[in-house]
């Protein structure tokens, strides 16, 4: 394995326990979770759209957003109700 793919590894695990310890602390779960996502789309978005070279028709993009929509409330939903919904 090479060292950028360690190293990205073991940051995404740091983040994903930091996020999970922040969820677990704050006292409306359901609230802060959503407030996570938004923040993680706000800052990635952007630089994905920059970085994104590829002609996406209208169509596309209403299923996209769709889409991430319902990924969004089906694992925050479950994730707080204790199923094992892993998104």
């Amino acid at each position: 394995m090479s060292t950028v793919a360690l190293l990205l590894t073991l940051a995404s695990a740091l983040l994903h326990a930091s996020r999970d310890l922040l969820i677990k602390c704050s006292v409306d779960k359901v609230v802060f979770s959503w407030l996570l996502r938004v923040l993680g789309v706000v800052l990635i978005l952007p630089i994905a759209l920059l970085r994104l070279h590829v002609d996406i028709p209208s169509s596309a993009w209403i299923l996209i957003v769709a889409s991430a929509i319902i990924q969004a409330f089906v694992g925050v939903t479950h994730h707080h109700r204790g199923d094992s919904v892993v998104l």
